[in-house]
């Protein structure tokens, strides 16, 4: 019984380690879209001067 426990503990505890991960990786993905954007925002006013 007490082995049923520790599975289930290390199955909740991978879990939530999972759900950090994923979290942490969307916010990267969005950070990255804002810095691609922003860029791409600056070439595009600077073809504009030309």
């Amino acid at each position: 019984m007490t082995l049923l426990f520790v599975s289930l503990g290390l199955a909740v505890a991978g879990l939530v380690a999972l759900a950090v991960a994923g979290t942490r990786l969307v916010r990267a993905a969005r950070t990255l879209n804002r810095e691609l954007a922003h860029v791409h925002e600056q070439f595009r006013d600077k073809e504009g001067l030309k």
